[in-house]
C-alpha cells in the first residue's frame, strides 16, 4: 500500500475539526453581540466595507466585513453583516425614498466603506426537519444579522479594483449570453458557466434537483478542471516550461473563482489544481487522496464549519466515491463473465454509480429523498 503521511495528517486534523465542531461549537455558532442586541433594539446605524454584492430580484443584497455597529446606546463590532437594500416600492416606504436607495446602489462598488441605518433582524433557523437552516447557511460564512438599510451613504470610495473588474466581466457576459440565447436559455447558461443563478428558472431548477442532478449548475471540478488544465496544456505545448504554464494556468483559475463566487466546490477544484500544478513543477508524482484531504484541510482550517455543509460533503464525498469506489464496480463489470454487452454497460455507468453509492448517506441526511434514476442520467 502507498505510503500518504500529509493525507494522513490532513485526515486526523479534519477528526478534530469534527469533533470540536460536534461537541464544542466554534465562534461562528455562538450567539454574536449584535444578535443579543437586537432582540431590544432593531434600529442600527453601522458601518463596513463592501466585499461582495448580489443583485436579486427585488433586492441588492451586500454583504459587510469589518463592521463597527451602533446599537442599543453600545458600539459592537460584527465580522460580517449582510445588508439588503429594496429596489422596489414598499407599503411603509415614500417612492422618493426608495428611489434614492435604489439610486445610491448603483453606485457602490466593492470596497467602498458604507454606513448604513436601518431595522436589524436575527436569521430564522430551520423549522422543519429538512427545510432551509437560513441560520446555519450564513453562520458558515461568518454572518450573524441581517439588516433592511433605510439610508445608505458612501464613506469612502477607495474599490477593490480586481474583483470589482471582475465583477463587470461577470455581468457583462450573462447579459450578453441573455440577450442572444432569451431569458430562459440563457438564465440556465449563466448559472452553469457563471454561477449566476438569480435568473434561472424556478421550474427547470426543481427539474435538475428533483432528478439529482443539481450539480451540474454548480462551478466545481469539471469547469475548473477545464479550464485550468485545458489553459495549463496550451501553454505547455506553445514550448512554454512547467512553472510559467503552471503560474498562467493557477492566475486564470483564480480569476474565474473568484468571479463565479468562490464557492466550496469550486475552492476544492482551485486547490487540488494548484497541488498537482505543484506535482508537475517539482517533478513529483500526482496523489488524488493526497490533494483532496489537503484541499479539504485548508478549507475546514479556515471555516470549521464547513464540515457540516451540505455543499462541502457531496462535493467531497462524490471525489471520495470515484476514487474508492469506482475500481471495485469495474472489477465486478469485469468478472461478469462472457456477457460482453453487460459488462461494458456495467463498466460505463460505473463511475455514476459509485458516486450514487457514496453520497447515499449525505443525500437522505440533508433532502430525505433519493432519485434511483440520477444514475442513468
Amino acid at each position: 500500500m502507498k505510503k500518504r503521511p500529509l493525507c494522513a495528517i490532513c485526515v486526523l486534523f479534519l477528526m478534530l475539526q469534527w469533533m470540536r465542531v460536534l461537541f464544542f461549537g466554534t465562534e461562528d455558532t455562538r450567539p454574536s453581540a449584535l444578535e443579543k442586541a437586537v432582540l431590544t433594539e432593531p434600529q442600527v446605524r453601522l458601518a463596513g466595507t463592501v466585499y461582495k454584492i448580489e443583485e436579486k430580484d427585488k433586492v441588492t443584497a451586500f454583504f459587510l466585513k469589518e463592521n463597527v455597529i451602533s446599537v442599543n446606546g453600545q458600539t459592537v463590532e460584527e465580522s460580517g453583516i449582510l445588508v439588503y437594500v429594496s429596489n422596489t416600492k414598499t407599503e411603509n416606504s415614500k417612492e422618493k425614498s426608495v428611489l434614492s436607495l435604489s439610486r445610491a446602489a448603483r453606485q457602490i462598488r466593492l470596497g467602498n466603506r458604507l454606513e448604513i441605518s436601518g431595522e436589524a433582524q436575527r436569521f430564522e433557523p430551520a423549522r422543519n426537519p429538512g427545510s432551509f437552516d437560513q441560520r446555519a447557511y450564513y453562520q458558515r460564512q461568518g454572518i450573524h444579522a441581517l439588516v433592511w438599510a433605510d439610508e445608505v451613504r458612501i464613506l469612502s470610495d477607495d474599490t477593490d479594483e480586481i474583483r470589482q473588474y471582475l465583477s463587470e466581466v461577470r455581468k457583462s457576459w450573462a447579459d450578453l449570453i441573455v440577450r442572444h440565447l432569451g431569458e430562459y436559455y440563457g438564465g440556465t447558461m449563466n448559472a452553469i458557466l457563471l454561477g449566476e443563478k438569480s435568473g434561472l428558472d424556478d421550474e427547470t431548477k426543481k427539474m435538475y434537483q428533483k432528478n439529482g442532478i443539481s450539480h451540474l449548475l454548480a462551478i466545481s471540478g469539471l469547469h475548473m478542471s477545464f479550464i485550468g488544465m485545458g489553459v495549463y496544456s496550451l501553454f505547455r505545448r506553445s514550448g512554454c516550461g512547467f512553472l510559467s504554464a503552471g503560474l498562467t494556468g493557477s492566475v486564470i483559475l483564480l480569476s474565474y473563482c473568484l468571479m463565479t463566487g468562490s464557492g466550496i466546490s469550486s475552492l476544492r477544484a482551485l486547490i487540488m489544481f494548484l497541488v498537482r500544478i505543484g506535482a508537475e513543477v517539482t517533478g513529483r508524482d500526482y496523489d488524488l487522496p493526497t490533494s483532496l484531504s489537503l484541499s479539504a484541510a485548508i478549507l475546514c482550517a479556515w471555516q470549521p464549519l464547513c464540515l457540516t455543509d451540505a455543499g462541502f460533503l457531496l462535493s467531497y464525498g462524490a471525489i471520495l466515491g470515484l476514487f474508492l469506489l469506482t475500481p471495485v464496480f469495474e472489477e465486478m463489470s469485469g468478472c461478469a463473465g462472457s456477457r460482453k454487452h453487460t459488462g461494458r454497460i456495467f463498466g460505463a455507468l460505473s463511475s455514476s454509480l459509485a458516486v450514487n453509492v457514496f453520497l447515499l448517506g449525505p443525500l437522505l441526511y440533508f433532502y430525505y429523498e433519493v432519485p434511483p434514476y440520477s444514475v442513468l442520467l
